[in-house]
């Protein structure tokens, strides 16, 4: 069983992801903050220092997820269980300008 703490520190986390994903549908990196992603989580933009030092480090959390996520679609994939049967999800990657990648999520199903 997960200890508490570790429990509610892993769920902020997620909500401080989750935070960047909804503003990253509307918003490039460039213009995303870090004040931008507390206001919209259940504490202030100081706390996220104690889960994330810089916005890049959120960023690549939020990549990493959609990576295992998308990892999970192939391996069910692979085994005869594909995403859209079972309600799954595939990524869409779009080149914003010269550096900033948006990440979208489209749920099937």
């Amino acid at each position: 069983m997960i200890h508490p703490v570790l429990h509610l520190r892993v769920r902020q986390r997620e909500e401080i992801i989750n935070a960047c994903e909804q503003l990253y549908r509307t918003m490039n990196f460039r213009e995303i903050t870090l004040k931008e992603i507390g206001s919209i989580t259940s504490f202030s933009h100081p706390t996220i220092y104690n889960y994330f030092q810089t916005k890049e480090e959120i960023f690549l959390a939020l990549f990493r997820r959609e990576y295992d996520r998308w990892n999970e679609d192939l391996a069910a994939i692979l085994d005869g269980d594909p995403p859209l049967a079972r309600g799954g999800s595939f990524m869409k990657y779009t080149k914003l300008g010269n550096s900033d990648i948006t990440v979208s999520r489209i749920c099937m199903g």
